[in-house]
């Protein structure tokens, strides 16, 4: 067999190039959609507009990584595919995946709640504290942020 060691190296080029990419802003999942129903209630519909997820949620977002962020009763936690809490909504707020393929939630003492929007700590004197969930729902990271803004764990 001969060696080829100019093709060996255009394929470790090619893979190395590959792997070094930065992360970016996942697209959501095209699967299913938010829909708000009649009701004014959230669910999921897939592309052809057939309901997958019951309309059953206060507020819903995108999936990205196969969950999404839901909530009910005013609080927020992710939901999978087929609707199932991955984590509950013990939340004031849950934001999207990033590209790493983690969520965070928020918590507030004594929460402020204006129309659905946190008031900034440094307008309430109140803490926040945040927890960091993986795709699979397990915690990865938890502490707080204090009034100036700064991250603590």
């Amino acid at each position: 067999m001969v060696f080829r060691w100019p093709l060996l190296a255009a394929l470790v080029v090619v893979v190395l190039t590959g792997c070094a990419t930065t992360p970016r802003t996942p697209a959501p999942d095209v699967r299913l959609v938010p829909w708000l129903s009649a009701s004014g209630k959230y669910g999921y519909v897939d592309e052809s507009g057939a309901l997958r997820i019951p309309a059953q949620y206060d507020d819903a977002r995108p999936f990205y990584h196969s969950l999404a962020a839901a909530s009910q009763d005013k609080r927020w936690g992710y939901i999978d595919t087929l609707g199932r809490w991955v984590v509950g909504p013990h939340y004031d707020k849950a934001y999207d995946f990033n590209a790493n393929g983690q969520g965070e939630v928020l918590t507030v003492s004594d929460a402020f709640n204006l129309g659905g929007s946190l008031l900034p700590m440094y307008l309430t004197g109140k803490r926040v504290y945040y927890r960091v969930y993986d795709a699979d729902g397990l915690l990865v990271k938890q502490g707080k942020i204090n009034g100036a803004g700064h991250i603590s764990d």
